[in-house]
């Protein structure tokens, strides 16, 4: 099974739960990697992942 490394915008809004808004505003401020074709957004997983870890806490 392959595993998707590039996530369109939708996809990504469901694996985060969070609105569309809130994506394009990460995307903006360099939180996020992204890639465009045309007007298609595409997220990186792979980095989407680091950065929930990175940000993860325990407790």
């Amino acid at each position: 099974m392959e595993t998707k490394i590039w996530l369109t915008e939708e996809e990504t809004q469901e694996y985060l739960g969070m609105k569309r808004t809130t994506l394009w505003k990460l995307r903006k401020q360099g939180v996020i990697h992204h890639s465009m074709i045309g007007n298609k957004v595409y997220y990186h997983k792979p980095s989407i992942e680091e950065l929930l870890f990175q940000n993860s806490t325990l407790r």
